[in-house]
């Protein structure tokens, strides 16, 4: 966000400890007033994995059924979007998008294929989508689902034998292929790009899915382009 001259507001959020924000007020200016953010960034998917309460979380869902404001969430599940795990991997691979990423004003390339090296992801199998969102509350001893669309926007090429829970889904579920993105639309309209990986500087599919990422919860507000990435080269000759 930085790099695009984008203002941004971080809010840490622990829904197990005492004093836990009221986004209601810290999201809308005053009731019945406009909100104050475009787009909501999670890093980890704090809205699946225990850290909101219920009150967070309503404030969330209700923020953006009313405003159209998108989340892109990094560190997801894919228990959350309703596929079985597959074995977590941060070695070189092949990442590719999809034709289903929605490239927009990213400057991205159709089909462009990124590296894993240094990228730690926990990919889902394709095969196993159950068409069911899931978000584990602070607190709650069980989940809360609900029906969701993910469609899948970022394939790894991990060759990771199959988890205990793809295997129990069948043969397909066992040997297709894995997700490491999707696009998610709730049944009630939200939208969200839940990108299951962790992403560090050392990463130049970071900056890529970053960028993509950011555009997207955006609605395209910002142009294709970002500050160049550039490295040191060092020739040397002897005589």
């Amino acid at each position: 966000m930085l790099g695009y001259g984008a203002p941004l507001t971080v809010l840490p959020l622990d829904g197990g400890a005492p004093g836990a924000a009221d986004l209601s007020s810290f999201l809308w200016e005053a009731p019945g007033a406009a909100g104050r953010f475009a787009g909501i960034i999670m890093h980890p998917d704090v809205e699946a994995l225990g850290y909101m309460t219920a009150a967070q979380a309503s404030a969330i869902k209700e923020y953006q059924r009313q405003t159209g404001a998108r989340a892109l969430k990094f560190d997801a599940a894919p228990a959350s979007y309703g596929m079985a795990p597959a074995a977590c991997a941060s070695g070189d691979a092949r990442l590719a998008l999809t034709p289903a990423a929605p490239l927009g004003s990213s400057g991205v390339r159709v089909g462009a294929v990124l590296s894993g090296q240094g990228l730690k992801r926990c990919p889902g199998f394709e095969a196993t989508a159950s068409g069911t969102c899931c978000n584990q509350l602070a607190g709650a001893q069980a989940p809360s689902c609900a029906p969701c669309r993910a469609t899948p926007i970022l394939r790894a090429s991990d060759p990771a034998p199959p988890t205990a829970a793809a295997a129990a889904a069948g043969p397909a579920g066992a040997l297709d292929a894995q997700t490491a993105g999707v696009l998610v639309t709730h049944g009630d309209g939200r939208e969200a790009m839940a990108l299951m990986l962790q992403c560090s500087d050392e990463s130049s599919a970071c900056f890529v899915l970053g960028h993509l990422g950011v555009a997207w919860a955006l609605q395209n507000l910002i142009p294709g382009e970002r500050r160049v990435l550039l490295s040191l080269q060092c020739n040397i000759t002897t005589t």
